[in-house]
């Protein structure tokens, strides 16, 4: 059930508000969590019986960790826990990549070969493992308190508005706000403009940047010229942003129309002048999610420069396999690792001198370049695209031919897209608040607001005309 359907917006949602707020606040967790468990069951209605006895083994593991016990015998549960949720992760996303490329193997030496066992990608089952890993691991490193009451830590696992594709929930984030919340006018208005935002950045620009891509990607690398592979790649790394970014505004305004303050997951991250900074600001709760219960662990930075690395290296490696089962993906984390490594090793001091706009063009060109590993179906298919990208295609360059193939109003669509990915609306936004309030004091104050209201109910229109008009359109993080 896409938070983009007409089913959601028009009956799942208003139903759910209704009824939260309808229902005494005793009863407000069980309806919560009996409507994020029919949106999961709508969309993995013959499979979601996994999640649900996974959730129970996770609650039972968090209680036995909270009991009296030497360290060990909580290492034990501890690392039973994480092998459960791991040994889950990779039977339902990785069995059948791991078994073809052994098998790839074992033929040319004459080894042992298993039958290739291919299941379908359980819906959500990245996000839902590291949410249980990290609420054991909290618990292990008494960082928070084992939840007692299923409901409530049924809740934390299976809340929709990030179930799906995040973010991250840490459990000690949220724990106080499962108990006790509310929700005042202000929440609600948040709410209400943070989902609009994210639902006109899908819709309005994502879908509509990547039908470009799409086209451009699917066309046979012998017919593409490198301009219109450069536009495709442009196209798509806004998509995937807008798309992404989207998605996890999304769940932040609705995680707030019932009281729940969800984590940002992006900060402009295209914006960055690094790829150090550029990580610091992508899917920022993955990114913490990898330093706090993987980095740190191996010893981050505290074991000399050349441990440090290889930390590195590791924790993006796993980030690449996290989002999927595919060599591209490896390719893509150990694109990104380097870059990292490097300037750890002294590029950044280089980089840092640079002027602003040239950082952030080697970004974009870095993280771009990454992207074509990420959208490839597999490894021939991105060095094909690569060796366009960089002119070492079969079919020579014909600038004329892609200027008058490109229509004004798609520069103006990516013109649009391109202000999007930094902070300049948001800064104008609060400067021209501020400065309405000096002048005109509290009428300044309600006549922004009133425009502000004007702007989200525009955004809502638009998006709503695009949602009744097109087409079925994932969000790409469904597929991770």
């Amino acid at each position: 059930m896409l938070f983009t359907s007409p089913i959601f917006l028009t009956l799942f949602l208003p139903v759910v508000l209704a009824g939260y707020f309808l229902l005494p606040a005793v009863f407000r967790n069980g309806w919560l969590l009996f409507a994020s468990f029919v949106f999961y069951f709508w969309g993995e209605p013959s499979r979601w019986w996994v999640l649900v006895v996974s959730t129970g083994v996770n609650y039972a593991l968090g209680l036995a960790l909270s009991r009296e016990g030497n360290n060990c015998q909580r290492k034990v549960i501890l690392w039973a826990g994480i092998a459960w949720n791991i040994g889950l992760l990779v039977s339902l996303k990785y069995l059948h990549f791991l078994i073809t490329n052994w098998n790839s193997v074992a033929q040319r030496l004459g080894w042992v070969q298993f039958a290739e066992v291919s299941l379908p990608l359980l819906l959500g089952i990245s996000f839902f493992s590291f949410h249980a890993i990290s609420y054991l691991m909290d618990v292990f490193r008494g960082e928070t308190i084992p939840q007692k009451n299923f409901a409530c830590f049924g809740l934390y696992m299976f809340l929709f508005p990030q179930l799906v594709a995040g973010p991250i929930v840490r459990y000690r984030w949220i724990e106080g706000q499962l108990s006790e919340r509310r929700t005042d006018w202000g929440d609600l208005g948040y709410g209400v403009a943070r989902f609009a935002v994210g639902l006109a950045k899908k819709v309005l620009l994502a879908d509509k940047l990547g039908w470009y891509a799409e086209r451009v990607f699917q066309t046979p690398h012998s017919e593409l010229t490198p301009s219109f592979a450069w536009f495709g790649l442009l196209c798509y790394s806004l998509e995937i942003y807008f798309d992404f970014s989207g998605y996890s505004d999304m769940a932040v305004g609705l995680g707030r129309l019932f009281g729940f303050t969800l984590p940002e997951n992006f900060a402009y991250p295209y914006a960055s002048g690094s790829i150090t900074e550029f990580w610091r600001k992508w899917h920022m709760s993955l990114s913490a999610w990898f330093r706090d219960y993987v980095y740190i662990p191996l010893g981050g930075n505290r074991r000399g420069s050349v441990r440090t690395y290889v930390n590195l290296w590791i924790v993006f490696l796993l980030c690449g396999l996290w989002h999927g089962a595919n060599w591209t993906f490896v390719l893509w984390g150990v694109w990104h690792g380097s870059f990292l490594v490097m300037e750890r090793v002294g590029m950044l001091r280089f980089v840092e001198a640079w002027p602003l706009w040239l950082r952030r063009a080697y970004v974009g060109v870095v993280v771009g370049v990454g992207w074509v590993y990420f959208r490839s179906d597999d490894v021939g298919g991105c060095v094909d695209f690569l060796k366009v990208l960089f002119g070492l295609g079969r079919r020579e360059e014909n600038l004329v031919f892609f200027v008058h193939s490109v229509s004004p109003w798609t520069w103006v669509l990516i013109a649009i897209a391109l202000v999007g990915c930094g902070p300049v609306l948001t800064t104008q936004g609060r400067r021209v608040f501020e400065e309405m309030s000096v002048r005109w004091g509290t009428w300044g104050e309600l006549g922004f607001r009133m425009l502000r209201a004007c702007g989200v109910g525009a955004l809502l229109f638009g998006s709503a005309v695009e949602i009744v008009g097109g087409t079925f359109s994932p969000f790409i993080y469904f597929r991770f």
